[in-house]
């Protein structure tokens, strides 16, 4: 009898799945490709809509019930609102968010809104225009804000992710905690990590150099009650609209709560971000095996490596928009 949930091989349940849509953007973050020569994929090499909603299905199938669109951005690619209502359609019981760089994403906020998705992770790494050509090589940065203010008054949840660098942005790491003091969003200082196609940090902040910086600030900061498998430790100081966090995506202490599946653009499920245990999912649908996928994901995940550290040995760590963020 097949099972019908994903248990990886230290009992914990997989039920959050980021799936990625495109390993194309229309921004260059130096942190995340390597430079301006990135070689994007040709479209057949892509999951197309119609194996990007097997892929959903088969998953909620087996236990499902939070699935976040990434990409690369995924408003690149054409007939995204189109897509996102067929999932909501199909699986309204699914907790669905979307992370975006916000640059596109701002003229389909009414859409978004009449689909009835709610949960918007926006990608902000500077509130200085200048700041924000440098990181990003593009002059968009009035679009990402103008979104960012427009998602909030249209009642959006959203949370700000924001990669801190030293000698780069992390001066603005109190502009951004005072801008979780005005408006009801979550700010999340995220770590460095070495997925640039390079393998090397710029200016690596770690979660207790971050949590140094905003207590200078505030005073002694303490955890609010999360998720269990959340991979944010937040915070909300007294007199604040929405609450700031910390990711320690590099020194990864949240592993041994980690409840997700990450499948990339072509398919590639990876049991960890860091690691190389990976299951072609691409291969196996237009092979004509779809019917042996259940069975392959659930024993996949029953050799997970127990965190990214352990996961990280003998990988290539390659650039985050081939992965999917």
């Amino acid at each position: 009898m097949l099972e019908n949930r994903i248990v990886d091989s230290f009992g914990r349940p997989l039920e959050y799945l980021r799936l990625s849509v495109t390993d194309r953007c229309n921004l260059r973050c130096f942190y995340c490709m390597p430079d301006e020569r990135m070689k994007f994929l040709p479209k057949k090499e892509l999951l197309s809509y119609e194996e990007l909603g097997f892929v959903i299905n088969e998953l909620v199938g087996l236990g499902i019930k939070k699935l976040r669109i990434t990409g690369g951005e995924p408003f690149v690619r054409r007939n995204m609102i189109g897509f996102l209502k067929g999932i909501v359609e199909s699986h309204p019981e699914l907790e669905l968010g979307i992370t975006s760089n916000g640059v596109l994403l701002g003229k389909h906020i009414k859409e978004l809104k009449a689909i009835g998705i709610q949960k918007i992770n926006l990608s902000l790494d500077s509130f200085d225009p200048s700041r924000f050509l440098r990181i990003t090589a593009r002059d968009d940065f009035q679009k990402v804000y103008g979104c960012l203010l427009d998602l909030i008054e249209s009642g959006f949840q959203v949370k700000i992710n924001c990669v801190v660098m030293k000698g780069v942005n992390d001066h603005e790491i109190p502009d951004f905690a005072e801008f979780a003091r005005t408006f009801p969003v979550s700010i999340r200082f995220i770590e460095e990590m070495p997925f640039n196609g390079h393998g090397k940090q710029r200016g690596f902040l770690s979660y207790g150099q971050i949590k140094s910086i905003l207590e200078e600030k505030y005073g002694t900061l303490d955890l609010q009650q999360a998720e269990i498998s959340s991979s944010s430790f937040d915070f909300a100081p007294s007199g604040f609209e929405g609450s700031i966090g910390i990711i320690p995506a590099y020194t990864r202490s949240f592993c041994g709560s980690c409840n997700r599946i990450r499948i990339s653009a072509t398919g590639q499920m990876k049991t960890c971000l860091y690691g190389k245990n990976v299951l072609d999912l691409r291969g196996l649908i237009r092979s004509g095996k779809r019917e042996e996928i259940k069975h392959m994901i659930i024993n996949k995940y029953k050799v997970k490596e127990e965190n990214g550290l352990q996961a990280e040995k003998g990988s290539e760590l390659v650039s985050m928009s081939m992965i999917g963020g």
